[in-house]
């Protein structure tokens, strides 16, 4: 008992040693610790916070090339604020990574060389197939909105039909893209991606059984809306109906008449269209004047009055060419019919031509040239030495009724 008391009074000196040293290293360890996490989290709010102030400012891109490429400056800022959430998250995140060594925490000491490696091998090739795809995204709007720019001053908004192209072509793209970027991701992640590929081969085949009308009207109306057939704001004839386009889509084509009816037609149910505003218009007439005129002094004064509405100033910027007149079109019935015809700007053929007739209405009024209204002449034959032969009228007096 005695032995065992002194081991014990020779052995609590060295252990008050040692537990003071521990107690020593531990102080210091923790001292150094939160210095070094303080100064780092310090370093790291500063840089997110500098990353926020220099991403966070709206990027302003030169008019010419705007005009150029309307859609960069909202690509652009979008990517700003990905860029600025993404690059915050980097740097916290290698914040935690830092500290952890610090307090003697290693997180991936559990995990083999070879797995780490692995690891950092598969991440990397994800990022490479992420960039690669957004450059091509990105390529590809570029491509797509300089293939329709009309000329250096940038793309004409006029119809609906650059917008709807681009839409179009914007999202087929997106969809390409994301579903072959989802499945070499996949394939990276080491997921067997042939029977996804069989599935997405029979739905797209029952898809396309079930949806022939509609790819129909998609088809049709891509390259309609890709050889500018029509846009918003001419005047079409399309089957029975008519009036102007209002709105054009990738499936259907919206017409309001006349009377304000609105008429949805799709594509796969056109089989012709009459574009009345193409381009340029003409303002059609067909005059018609008695037999008696003299048919050279007629078109004399067709020409005096055509001269006389294209140099008013109302009408003078609507009138593309001089009044061209055919000649005598056609003996009618009635009258003699003298075509002509005013070259218009699109659209504009119908007040053209509710003023050019009010013009001829009194001009052949004040040179008593007739407009003749529909008439019947009775003829009773002719004798043999060509004389015409009696008519015999036989009034009836009704007063006994």
């Amino acid at each position: 008992m005695a032995d065992l008391i002194n081991r014990i009074q020779e052995w609590l000196p060295k252990y008050r040693l040692q537990m003071m040293a521990e107690i020593r290293h531990f102080f210091w360890f923790a001292v150094k610790g939160i210095a070094l996490s303080i100064v780092l989290i310090f370093i790291a709010v500063k840089i997110a916070q500098w990353i926020h102030q220099h991403f966070s400012r709206e990027y302003k891109i030169n008019s010419r090339l705007q005009k150029r490429l309307p859609g960069l400056s909202q690509r652009v800022n979008r990517y700003r604020l990905i860029l600025n959430i993404g690059l915050q998250c980097l740097v916290y995140l290698a914040l935690i990574v830092i500290l952890f060594p610090i307090w003697g925490v290693h997180l991936l000491d559990w995990i083999p060389e070879t797995i780490r490696k692995l690891i950092v091998l598969k991440i990397v090739t994800i990022v490479v197939i992420l960039l690669a795809a957004l450059l091509i995204w990105e390529l590809a709007n570029i491509l797509i909105e300089l293939s329709l720019t009309k000329g250096p001053e940038g793309i004409i908004i006029e119809t609906g039909r650059t917008h709807t192209l681009l839409s179009i072509a914007r999202k087929t793209l997106l969809v390409t893209l994301t579903i072959i970027t989802f499945l070499m991701v996949l394939a990276q992640l080491g997921v067997n991606i042939g029977p996804l590929l069989a599935g997405a081969g029979v739905l797209g085949l029952a898809i396309s059984f079930g949806a022939q009308k509609l790819f129909q009207d998609v088809i049709t109306g891509f390259f309609m809306l890709l050889e500018n057939q029509i846009s918003v704001g001419d005047v079409v004839n399309i089957g029975d109906k008519s009036g102007t386009v209002e709105s054009i889509s990738i499936r259907t084509v919206c017409l309001r008449g006349m009377n304000g009816a609105v008429h949805i037609i799709p594509y796969s149910s056109i089989t012709m269209i009459s574009n009345l505003t193409k381009d340029f218009s003409y303002a059609l007439f067909e005059v018609g004047v008695a037999y008696r005129e003299n048919i050279d002094d007629v078109i004399a004064v067709l020409r005096e009055l055509g001269a006389e509405l294209q140099n008013n100033p109302d009408y003078q910027s609507l009138i593309l060419e001089p009044l061209e007149i055919f000649g005598l079109d056609k003996f009618a019935d009635s009258a003699v019919v003298i075509k002509a015809r005013f070259k218009t700007k699109p659209a504009s053929q119908w007040r053209v031509g509710r003023e050019f007739n009010r013009l001829i209405k009194q001009k052949f009024d004040q040179l008593d040239i007739q407009i003749p209204f529909p008439h019947t002449v009775i003829f009773f034959g002719e004798n043999k030495d060509h004389s015409a032969p009696p008519a015999h009228l036989q009034i009836m007096n009704d007063k006994k009724r």
